[in-house]
């Protein structure tokens, strides 16, 4: 198939694929004698896996070392994967931890307005931000 059809069947981009072969994440594809790329169902197969670890958050160095492990299993590659992943779990928690602790804090702002506001009133919520009222959120210890 050619990269047109490839991008369409995996939802990357050409632009994304032929990036993806140049670095060696992706094993170049045959070419023709008109110089056109032909791609096989393992391309698609890698591409897809290529976009669930991206949409894990995995960079593309994580991601080679997790091809190496699919294609080239080892327990120090397996090993070095579970690590990997579960540092990845880590970071998230700690994310989550946080987008929490703002949410709270958002929560506490949004009930210090009612909105609505008249011509010339000033808003509550730029008086806290402001620091001229003290809100207990974590806002004013960042």
């Amino acid at each position: 198939m050619k990269i047109s059809e490839l991008a369409r069947m995996t939802g990357q981009s050409t632009e994304t694929i032929r990036y993806y072969e140049r670095i060696g994440l992706l094993p170049a594809a045959e070419r023709l004698a008109n110089n056109y790329r032909i791609y096989g169902d393992a391309h698609v197969r890698q591409l897809d896996f290529i976009r669930r670890c991206r949409t894990l958050g995995l960079g593309l160095e994580e991601i080679r070392m997790l091809m190496v492990n699919l294609y080239e299993p080892t327990a120090t590659s397996a090993n070095e994967a579970h690590r990997m992943i579960h540092g990845h779990l880590d970071t998230v928690k700690c994310q989550i931890a946080e987008l929490n602790k703002l949410r709270e804090s958002l929560m506490q702002l949004d009930a210090v307005c009612r909105g609505d506001h008249q011509e010339g009133e000033r808003c509550e919520l730029v008086d806290v931000l402001n620091g001229d009222e003290i809100l207990d959120c974590s806002l004013s210890k960042k």
